[in-house]
């Protein structure tokens, strides 16, 4: 269910300084089917721009960190239960597309490396395998400190 504000009465005539009025819209199945769809891809798009070094710093930039997630949480709760639905349901999305990122501490690492190993023929080593997962492990703690440093500048100034 999604709800759109307009600011006019049954009639068409605007009020001016009164609060809007809600108005219920039920979409059909296609057209959530074709939202979600849109959402995937426009967060699948977005993760993908990590990789590309012209897109990178726009694209941390729209990225947030624990901080900035609980201070939009704070708004998305005192707006009402939809727009907290919503924004649950795009962390959601969002974790699960970056979870299959192919870096080795993350599902998706995990993934690549048993296909390198069945390509191959043999077990990756262990030594190896640790490397890797300290290595990613590494890239994601900095990009995760570093998104909390953004999100704290931008709150405190």
């Amino acid at each position: 269910m999604d709800f759109r504000l307009e600011l006019a009465d049954r009639e068409g005539h605007g009020y001016a300084g009164i609060g809007p009025t809600p108005v219920k819209v039920e979409p059909n199945v296609f057209q959530s089917l074709g939202k979600s769809v849109e959402l995937t891809v426009m967060t699948f798009k977005t993760v993908l721009g990590l990789f590309d070094p012209s897109r990178f710093s726009a694209t941390v930039a729209q990225f947030t960190s624990v901080v900035g997630v609980s201070v939009r949480a704070a708004e998305a709760a005192k707006a009402g239960p939809i727009d907290y639905a919503y924004l649950i349901a795009a962390l959601s999305l969002s974790l699960g597309i970056v979870n299959i990122l192919p870096l080795p501490p993350l599902d998706g690492g995990k993934i690549v490396l048993e296909i390198v190993e069945r390509v191959v023929g043999r077990p990756i080593g262990r030594n190896v395998s640790l490397a890797l997962s300290a290595v990613g492990a590494l890239l994601l703690f900095s990009l995760i400190g570093y998104l909390t440093y953004l999100d704290i500048t931008r709150l405190g100034g």
